[in-house]
């Protein structure tokens, strides 16, 4: 179950791929860049949008769903 930093971080990147729908990147990069978060944090985040299918992995990067 996803705790309220997740679930922030998780609007946070996916505002960020909106805002920026060709981004792709790994958690690393994302949560040094994107969020300025602890990795694992971001991993949680990130796999709760994939959950939701806002967001697809591939090859260990991220990037928005195409609709």
């Amino acid at each position: 179950m996803p705790n309220n930093r997740q679930e922030q971080l998780a609007k946070s990147i996916l505002q960020y791929f909106r805002t920026h729908p060709a981004a792709v990147d790994n958690a690393s990069g994302i949560a040094r860049w994107w969020v300025h978060a602890d990795v694992q944090t971001v991993e949680k985040a990130l796999k709760l949008l994939v959950k939701q299918g806002a967001v697809e992995a591939t090859n260990r990067t991220y990037r928005l769903k195409p609709k």
